[in-house]
């Protein structure tokens, strides 16, 4: 599958993405009510039959559509953008039963809106964007001043908007210091001076001359060091001391979000403001042009923007090429609450601003709970057999879809692209979470690329739900992540022939399959191709670290009752799978090849939580395969105990796997397993029937084929099962980019 690289609003027809799929519902319910694109509702689309609306909003308040008991009806979509002042919310029974769709040939009025024969039709795009006049606009040099749209005065600043142009690769980066995109300095010295507060000294090399000036107030992004979140606060200058300057250093102090302030304290683990935390600053007109920028656009010409200092004009460094400029001015565009039966097919979702500041307390357990970043485009709240098909969701503020407290949702053959935040999240607490939420050949990539604790799927709780056939590549944390928390258990889901590589590009710890349940879960995890993920931190020097401290299958923080099996694991950092404090896991007929081991040794890691042990978990007829070049290609640990050296068999029970590394005879190496070499891990009671130093006739693994020949004695001697055939000899494959 082909993802075209479109121009946003330059071209509906190419625009996001290929996955558009009318028809799959057969029959589709019957159009009530037509909305006419925006600036085509004075078009006569020949509807005698079916009233024709110039508004989103109007057509789900027209009496066509708000019928109790009414038999299936359809809002239709004209092709081309539709610009939503407000978040359309379909709600309570009147509203169930409704299908939100493409207007297509077989409708009325088809023909008189361009949709004849095989002319491509342009899929209906739903956006909070509002376009900025050209002729509105002053130029002076480069400096390009437009007024900002009243409609976007209810954006929480500069922080939380995001804009976009209407002929290049759609949103615009937002002015920031250090210039390039994905550079950051490092906090040389910090000083806690209250709760939400520090005092951190940063590199002075390449900063404007304006932002070293004392009372400067500018909007900062930064990652904690040896954290997972990042967090979008405000930085004020600061008075920097002779011995500071002299060592090249600026002052500033960096203000913690609202909602994280209290949190933001020197003892609190992953918010405190540390040596070695990358900080990038954002949003002052001295970031735009100057003697650091040279009079040049950088980050491949990209253009940047910011706001003026009295927030009434929006800056950019160049002018797009068409003067078309648009902004968002809401953070979500749909939103389902109590309905039943609703249909959202074959639409596009684009341009959102967002509202969430990063890292907050908490993992979502309520819709409102601050937790992990969550905002969306689309919400489904409260409500029952909801389908959306066919949907393309790119270049948002936040993320894509959230579910709470529904049931029987199901989001397929959808694309989630250039997302915010996450694709999908799933909040809740053992009350209100959802339940039998499907997610089904979608594809997500470039998640998390604002908020980076983001994933393709991310589950607070979650239970009976199915994740299949799935993409997940490029992002910045997790591909899945599925939590338990304290009253909010997830329970018997299924993840499953799944694709995840490249994750774990903005943050570390982390699996691209990530799982924590503090009780037992009976969750599946099978047939999926977890490759090559990253991990990204740096240490107090302010020295990159990547890739860096994950795992393929990470059994986080007492994961218990986890069943995972026939996956294919390549190519991560610390190891193939971690059980992490859990018990009861069973890990079997799986591949986990090529972990480089950096770190932290073991192919295979067992640990403490609070150093408290598991028990009961197995590790048996698994094909391991160590690295033979590369990175840390030189370690030569099989099993690891993380943290703990008294590892027994009540906790953990390895055994029947097949163990090799090409060139190296690894049985007789005093670093193998915990116990040193492989006779007295034998004493011990593991392993005693697995095979080391055979190889396992894998066919060519580099090129993603996983499948081994016939003659594998993991088949003959172990009785390995087989992998699924597409994965196992297409793991790693993916659309393209």
């Amino acid at each position: 599958m082909a993802f075209p690289r479109c121009l946003l609003f330059a071209s509906l027809s190419c625009l996001l993405f290929s996955r558009l799929t009318l028809g799959d519902i057969d029959p589709p319910a019957p159009c009530v009510v037509v909305v006419a694109a925006t600036g085509e509702h004075g078009k006569p689309l020949d509807t005698p039959d079916v009233p024709v609306v110039g508004k989103l909003h109007d057509a789900i308040a027209h009496p066509a559509v708000v019928r109790v008991g009414q038999r299936p009806r359809a809002v239709c979509l004209q092709g081309g953008v539709h610009h939503l002042a407000a978040p359309v919310v379909l709600s309570g029974a009147a509203l169930s039963g409704v299908t939100v769709r493409p207007l297509t040939p077989q409708d009325p009025g088809s023909l008189a809106a361009g949709n004849q024969g095989d002319v491509a039709r342009p899929p209906p795009v739903l956006t909070s964007t509002v376009r900025i006049p050209s002729s509105t606009c002053s130029t002076s040099g480069r400096l390009v001043s437009c007024p900002l749209p009243s409609a976007a005065s209810n954006v929480q600043g500069p922080s939380h908007m995001t804009v976009y142009s209407a002929t290049m690769a759609p949103r615009l980066l937002p002015a920031r210091w250090p210039f390039a995109r994905n550079e950051y300095r490092t906090v040389r010295s910090s000083q806690y001076t209250r709760p939400g507060l520090f005092r951190v000294t940063l590199s002075a090399a390449s900063l404007p001359a304006a932002l070293l000036v004392p009372g400067v107030q500018l909007g900062a992004e930064w990652f904690p060091l040896h954290s997972w979140v990042n967090l979008l606060g405000t930085a004020v200058t600061a008075q920097a001391t002779p011995a500071e300057r002299s060592k090249g250093l600026a002052a500033f102090h960096l203000l913690c979000p609202g909602p994280v302030a209290a949190m933001c304290t020197n003892t609190s683990n992953h918010l405190v403001i540390n040596v070695g935390a990358r900080v990038a600053l954002l949003h002052h007109p001295s970031l735009l042009l100057g003697e650091a920028h040279d009079g040049r656009l950088c980050d491949d010409d990209t253009i940047h923007w910011t706001l003026s200092s009295n927030g009434t004009e929006l800056l950019l460094d160049a002018s797009p090429s068409t003067g078309q400029v648009l902004v968002s001015t809401n953070a979500s565009l749909l939103k389902l609450h109590n309905v039943q039966n609703v249909v959202i097919k074959d639409t596009v979702f684009t341009g959102t601003t967002f509202q969430a500041a990063g890292y907050q307390e908490g993992f979502n357990v309520q819709a409102t709970s601050p937790g992990m970043p969550h905002d969306a485009a689309v919400h489904v709240n409260g409500s029952q057999h909801v389908l959306v098909s066919g949907c393309s969701m790119a270049y948002t503020g936040g993320g894509g879809i959230t579910v709470y407290n529904s049931h029987d949702v199901n989001i397929t053959n959808s694309t989630f692209r250039h997302m915010g935040q996450s694709g999908i999240m799933l909040p809740g607490n053992d009350t209100t979470q959802s339940t039998r939420v499907v997610v089904s050949e979608c594809t997500m990539s470039w998640v998390g690329e604002i908020l980076a604790s983001a994933a393709g799927i991310l589950a607070s709780s979650v239970s009976d739900a199915e994740f299949a056939g799935n993409h997940v590549y490029h992002g910045s944390r997790w591909g899945i992540a599925v939590r338990s928390n304290v009253g909010a258990l997830s329970l018997r889901n299924h993840i499953h022939h799944n694709v995840i590589k490249h994750v774990g590009l903005r943050t570390r710890d982390l699996g691209g399959i990530s799982l924590i349940g503090q009780g037992y879960t009976g969750t599946v995890i099978e047939d999926n191709c977890v490759r090559d993920v990253q991990g990204h931190d740096t240490d107090s020097t302010g020295a990159l670290l990547t890739p860096f401290f994950t795992w393929s299958i990470y059994l986080d923080n007492w994961a218990s009752g986890f069943t995972v099996r026939r996956n294919i694991l390549s190519g991560n950092v610390r190891g193939g799978v971690f059980f992490h404090g859990g018990s009861d896991n069973i890990v079997e007929n799986n591949i986990l090849h090529n972990a480089s081991n950096f770190q932290s040794p073991g192919q295979v890691a067992f640990g403490t939580m609070n150093g408290r042990p598991g028990f009961n978990n197995s590790f048996v007829r698994n094909v391991v395969v160590f690295p033979v070049s590369g990175f840390a290609s030189d370690n030569t640990t099989f099993l690891s105990s993380y943290h703990y050296a008294r590892l027994n068999t009540s906790m953990l029970v390895s055994d029947s796997n097949l163990v090799f590394k090409r060139g190296t005879r690894l049985e007789g190496l005093p670093n193998l397993t915990p116990k040193g070499p492989l006779a007295q891990w034998q004493e011990a009671g593991q392993d005693r029937h697995s095979l080391f130093d055979v190889d396992p006739l894998l066919a060519n693994p580099a090129a993603g084929d996983f499948h081994m020949d016939p003659a594998s004695p993991a088949f003959t001697k172990l009785k390995f099962q087989p992998l699924d055939p597409v994965i196992g000899r297409h793991c790693g494959d993916l659309p393209d980019a």
